[in-house]
């Protein structure tokens, strides 16, 4: 997938790969500001008003020659959501 110049990323163009579910399960992309390639894994679904997202995202380091990235390596980012609210006609809480 190729966004647009215009459109707030990290990374113009991103690989996406869902699961039978038809969830994202990870994104590979090139970290543009320092030019490293990056597995990103959605982990752990939770549904909130009908809505999925995912809860806990890891971030790795990937070698681009390999089709999977080294899991056991640790991440360079890893982010765990909780409390997930949704607000009444898109507003901001």
């Amino acid at each position: 997938m190729k966004y647009p110049a215009a459109y707030p990323t990290h990374s113009r163009e991103q690989s996406l790969y869902f699961n039978e579910e038809g969830l994202l399960r990870r994104l590979d992309y090139v970290v543009e500001v320092v030019q490293a390639d990056s597995s990103h894994f959605c982990l752990e679904y939770e549904t909130v008003d009908g809505i999925v997202f995912s809860t806990h995202r890891r971030a790795l380091g990937r070698d681009p020659k390999q089709e999977e990235p080294d899991r056991s390596g640790p991440p360079g980012v890893e982010v765990t959501i909780t409390d997930i609210q949704i607000s009444p006609n898109g507003s901001r809480t």
